[in-house]
């Protein structure tokens, strides 16, 4: 997901959208890990890209899972 952000920015893209990795059936990472995990690298990647064209980034979530939500707030 980091290297996602990277090129993002490299590409001067001002928005991204992300699913859940990781946590279908054939993996099944935990999702509230899986979350957690997805904001903190948001979160260090707009403290380490002061300057990025990256305005706005988007997790995409089934209906089910709106509880998660919450996780990184």
């Amino acid at each position: 997901m980091r290297e996602c952000l990277r090129k993002t920015d490299r590409h001067s893209l001002k928005s991204v959208a992300f699913l859940p990795l990781g946590t279908s059936k054939e993996l099944g990472y935990p999702r509230e890990l899986v979350a957690t995990l997805m904001y903190a690298a948001v979160v260090e990647f707009d403290q380490g890209y002061t300057k990025t064209s990256l305005k706005e980034v988007t997790f995409i979530i089934n209906r089910k899972d709106a509880d998660l939500i919450k996780v990184g707030f």
